[in-house]
């Protein structure tokens, strides 16, 4: 997919970045309004702190797999 792209004409490259970053800032907004709706609405500080924890976790299991 990346030959692909770098193919494209370099204004092609913009448009496509900029759609593509749209749809992640997009994606990431969705979901951290679901997580605040979601786990623990009634406390911000804890919602974030296990957020937070979450995300973390995430991340590290998700570093271990990619280096092995």
């Amino acid at each position: 997919m990346y030959k692909k792209f770098q193919l494209l004409h370099k204004h092609y490259q913009l448009i496509y970045s900029l759609i593509i970053s749209t749809a992640v800032v997009g994606i990431w907004r969705g979901i951290w309004m679901l997580m605040d709706i979601f786990i623990l609405p009634n406390d911000a500080l804890l919602s974030a702190a296990s957020s937070f924890s979450i995300g973390i976790i995430i991340i590290t299991i998700a570093h271990y797999h990619l280096s092995n």
